[in-house]
């Protein structure tokens, strides 16, 4: 799912429209709808601000590991977490759905049926929740 690349102290939401907090007034608790911030690429970060008015911005695309279980469980990973923040419960039941599908395919079907049912698994997901990324698990970062 979405994952938050960065949280900040500095509230984006006061730029644009009141978000429900003043100086003297640290304790609210309303957040303006949904926000985001457009790259050159036109892909669009989601902006939420919390109760205190802290910024967090999202990942544009949904990460999918879903193809790359077996290396996962190979490097000792045993347990995996879906982040469905945000998300409703249909969301929430149909990805939790497929990826017990792709825990149960990952370690009991033989390799050509097993990587061409993780391919699936993954389109599935991309149906569910449109676009899907590696993140950095496949290209790391830079610094």
């Amino acid at each position: 799912g979405e994952y938050e690349t960065m949280i900040t102290e500095d509230c984006i939401a006061r730029l644009i429209r009141s978000c429900g907090r003043t100086s003297r007034d640290k304790k609210s608790t309303r957040s303006p709808a949904s926000l985001g911030l457009r790259d050159d690429d036109g892909r669009i970060y989601p902006v939420r601000s919390d109760g205190a008015c802290r910024t967090h911005i999202g990942t544009a695309a949904d990460v999918s590991l879903v193809e790359y279980l077996p290396e996962l469980a190979g490097m000792g990973i045993t347990d995996i977490i879906i982040d469905a923040r945000y998300r409703g419960t249909a969301y929430t039941g149909a990805v939790t759905r497929v990826y017990r599908e792709a825990i149960r395919i990952a370690g009991n079907v033989p390799k050509p049926a097993r990587d061409a049912g993780l391919r699936h698994l993954k389109r599935e997901l991309q149906e569910i929740g449109g676009t899907a990324s590696l993140g950095h698990f496949l290209q790391g970062l830079r610094e």
